[in-house]
């Protein structure tokens, strides 16, 4: 079966019942369409994809996602709260305040996306790679990222507390005012990533279990007017 393509419709005046209606096609690609405001509350989305499409503040409350891609999409304000979603794709997504609070994400990406102000705050995650993505001012308190490599992300300004970071190799990530207090660091790796300052008595405490370089600890020492020889 050849897939369908749907260019440039606008679902926002159409309805969501029309939207639904095309997302029944399994393979579907759907192209500069927009879907902004629309509730998807309680449905199964499988297999589509959505190129350079518009979800300005659409709801995916509790909804089912499977083995769709999501490519140079607009998703700002976007809720997906407690939603279940399964081999999706998130590349380079304007994702500026979406929801993804109790969500469950499982074998999937987020690349090269803006997530800043986003909230991931109790999102549980098996498998999912995070790359060159913004989530400076986000809450991703209580998020669990349990074991994952985690590649060119910035966390400045976010609040990760009470986060299970135990495993994670952070890679070429910064955590400038980064928020750690109660998360988990046991084995976290942030020996290739960039750290803020914050008094010594914070990061011995927020961070007990992480590892970081030497050159880290020294540059950390220093602030306090003490030489690493």
């Amino acid at each position: 079966m050849i897939p369908q393509n749907i260019v440039t419709r606008d679902f926002s005046k159409l309805g969501v019942a029309q939207a639904q209606s095309q997302m029944r096609h399994q393979g579907a690609v759907f192209q500069g369409c927009c879907f902004d405001a629309l509730d998807f509350h309680d449905v199964e989305i499988d297999d589509l994809v959505f190129t350079k499409c518009s979800f300005l503040n659409t709801s995916f409350r509790s909804v089912e996602i499977t083995s769709c891609t999501f490519d140079k999409c607009i998703l700002t304000g976007a809720d997906f709260r407690y939603a279940r979603l399964e081999s999706v794709v998130f590349d380079t997504c304007n994702c500026v305040g979406i929801n993804f609070a109790e969500a469950t994400l499982t074998d999937s990406i987020l690349k090269g996306s803006k997530m800043s102000g986003a909230s991931l705050k109790g999102m549980r995650s098996l498998n999912l790679d995070i790359e060159c993505t913004i989530f400076e001012s986000a809450d991703l308190g209580g998020l669990y990222l349990k074991g994952q490599h985690i590649k060119g992300v910035d966390f400045s300004n976010a609040d990760l507390s009470n986060a299970d970071l135990r495993g994670c190799l952070f890679e070429a990530c910064s955590f400038i005012n980064t928020e750690f207090r109660g998360a988990k660091m046991a084995s976290a790796d942030f020996r290739d990533s960039r750290l803020g300052k914050s008094p010594l008595h914070d990061m011995a405490r927020d961070m007990k279990g992480a590892i970081i370089s030497g050159a880290q600890a020294a540059e950390i020492l220093q602030d306090y007017g003490l030489i690493v020889a």
